[in-house]
């Protein structure tokens, strides 16, 4: 059901002010979707921070761990330059400067490596800035030059001396200084690893939290959206189930309510249209059935159907064999047992064949048409007939046929009866003018005159009747035609009045014929004269035939420049004693145009005429065409 129809037969629905434009239902689905998705992605963003945050914490973790490492290794080397230095001093043996000479080469490397971890890591986590390793670096430094390594120095030379050094506490001092140094930095990592693994804790927390709540959250409005969506659906949907039950029972339902889906609501009204469509065509099914009924009550018709067995299941009206109580349920060959006409029709329409003929039943007579019905697989499936009562038809039709054979003979009697005077007065007419014609006065020979071309005109009005006549008595004749020799004839019978209106008449080649010489003849005889006739004075004249064949049929034109025929009067002319100009202004009977219908429909073809005035006219009658498909014959110049 489309929407204009829609419109044409429910009026709008007048507008709520608190009513919701309708959404599609992509956008009643997707739309209470936006909500969770949006939290999904919150959560999404949250929990990438949490890891990004915990990635960053780890890192920072990491490299307090490494400088916590590398000061302990460092404060180990102290250690052992200064545990070295003092038991050298207080044994004065060389195997005590074993570990002093191994932590005066591993301190260098220590701090290196301790240098390059701090200018690698981000400056905002730093503890312990590079000017305090410089610091670090200096009082180790100084210690070697001017405190314990120039003390071990000295031993070796002075002890006394190395141990004046020792008791004025310069190196001592130095090596604490150092000491306190690390130490510092290493609680200041000791401080930031605490503080990071509980960062690092409460950021996984709140991941934690964030993503389970979010998620579950987003679960719910995800549900609860898809409810809503499914209930706004499911409601139409069971209004429409309930509709479509009102329907299925004959009942058309109100106007389904306007639903907030667009898609839902077009379809709601869809519905509502497609049962005031189904309720109408019902009433109007119904009252075809009673107008069929009462049709086939008053009128000779039986309709009635078989199914494939032949049985009769639907009957209406009354005709051959009986009327609906006798046919329901009785099969058609027994009902026609006696018809030998309708069994042969019966047997071809079940075999899937269209039958129509003709069926006696003592003197009355019925036409017969059955056609089959066939299922998905070609089968019938069942047979529709109509019998029409047609003896008061057949009847009718041969007492015409009586009256028309009657009336064309008592025609052609009383014209033969008529010449006869008709001759007399015109040669007494004529006799009296030669004889006594300058005896008369001048009123006197007008006169004599009016009585020769009167006679004239009845001699050939007489003459056309009886040839209008001969043409329903005389069976037509077929044999091979050729029109292009006819043709020559009547233009030789026609020079007369062709030079006379100087007119210009030329030909193509047309196609052999099965016709009979004398009605091809006075075919071209009268369209040609016609158009001699019905030239305009203001053009030269000119008549063109041409033909062609169509299949079995040789279609011929003859086309003239002359005044034309109003589409009105196209079929008026082919009527007998039907004139479109009175006798002073164009000469003829009203017989002509009426003969060739004749003729062509004789021979199973047709005459029309195609023409507007002041553009002259093309008449074109078709005949038989020869079947040995010989050439045409040339044409006229």
């Amino acid at each position: 059901m489309t929407v204009p129809m829609r419109r044409r037969l429910l009026p709008p629905l007048a507008a709520d002010p608190g009513s919701r434009r309708p959404v599609t239902v992509r956008s009643a689905f997707l739309r209470p979707l936006l909500l969770p998705l949006l939290l999904a992605l919150a959560v999404t963003l949250t929990v990438a921070w949490s890891v990004r945050t915990t990635v960053h914490t780890a890192a920072l973790a990491r490299d307090a761990q490494v400088n916590l490492t590398l000061l302990q290794t460092i404060l180990n080397d102290v250690i052992d330059l200064e545990t070295g230095q003092r038991g050298y001093l207080i044994t004065h043996q060389q195997s005590y400067l074993e570990p002093y000479h191994q932590a005066k080469v591993r301190l260098p490397q220590d701090l290196a490596a301790l240098r390059q971890a701090l200018s690698s890591q981000d400056p905002a986590g730093r503890t312990m800035p590079l000017p305090q390793l410089n610091t670090l670096e200096a009082r180790i430094s100084e210690w070697e030059r001017q405190g314990g390594g120039r003390e071990v120095q000295v031993e070796r030379l002075d002890p006394a001396r190395a141990a004046q050094m020792v008791r004025t506490g310069r190196g001592k001092a130095l090596i604490d200084d150092a000491r306190r140094i690390i130490a510092r930095f290493q609680a200041d990592e000791l401080q930031v690893q605490q503080r990071l693994d509980v960062m690092s804790s409460v950021s996984a927390q709140q991941a934690l939290l964030v993503t389970v709540a979010g998620l579950l959250l987003a679960i719910a409005l995800a549900v609860t959206s898809a409810v809503r969506a499914a209930s706004r659906v499911t409601v139409t949907l069971r209004q429409l189930s309930v509709a479509s039950a009102q329907l299925a029972r004959g009942h058309l339902p109100q106007r389904l309510p306007a639903s907030d889906i667009r898609e839902l609501d077009d379809l709601a009204q869809d519905f509502t249209v497609t049962g005031q469509v189904l309720q109408a065509r019902e009433a109007a099914l119904r009252d075809g059935q009673e107008r069929l009924e009462l049709v086939t009550r008053h009128a000779p018709v039986l309709l009635f159907s078989l199914d494939a067995a032949g049985t009769f299941t639907f009957c209406e009206g009354r005709g051959q064999g009986g009327q609906r109580g006798e046919l329901l349920g009785r099969s058609a060959f027994d009902v026609y047992a006696a018809s030998p006409e309708a069994l042969p029709l019966f047997r071809a329409a079940l075999r899937g064949e269209r039958a129509e003929g003709r069926v006696t039943d003592g003197a009355e007579v019925f036409l017969m048409r059955l056609n089959p019905l066939h299922d998905a697989r070609g089968a019938v499936r069942s047979v529709v007939g109509v019998t029409v009562d047609v003896t008061e038809l057949e009847r009718a039709r041969a007492a015409l046929a009586r009256a028309n054979t009657e009336l064309e003979q008592f025609a052609a009697i009383a014209s033969h009866d008529l010449q006869t005077p008709l001759r007399s007065i015109m040669s007494f007419a004529q006799l009296l003018d030669r004889r006594a014609g300058v005896a008369l006065d001048d009123r006197s020979r007008v006169m004599l005159q009016h009585i020769v071309n009167a006679s004239g005109r009845m001699k050939t009005l007489i003459d056309d009747l009886l040839q209008y006549a001969r043409l329903a008595q005389t069976p037509p004749q077929q044999r091979d035609i050729d029109p292009n020799q006819v043709l020559a004839e009547v233009l030789a019978d026609l020079q007369e009045e062709i030079s006379a209106a100087a007119v210009q008449v030329t030909s193509d080649p047309l196609p052999v014929v099965l016709a009979d010489h004398l009605p091809v003849r006075q075919l071209l005889f009268n369209l040609i004269l016609n158009a001699v006739r019905y030239r305009r004075a203001e053009v030269p004249g000119s008549v063109h035939v041409s033909g062609r064949r169509e299949g079995s049929e040789v279609r011929i034109d003859v086309t003239d420049n002359g005044q034309g025929i109003d589409p009105q009067f196209h079929e008026r002319i082919f009527t007998v004693f039907q004139r479109l100009h009175r006798q002073d202004e164009v000469a003829g009977t009203g017989i002509g145009l009426a003969a060739c219908k004749r003729i062509a429909e004789a021979y199973g073809g047709r005459i029309t005429v195609d023409s507007r005035p002041g553009h002259g006219s093309t008449f074109t009658f078709t005949l038989p065409a020869a079947p040995d498909g010989r050439a045409p014959a040339a044409a006229l110049g």
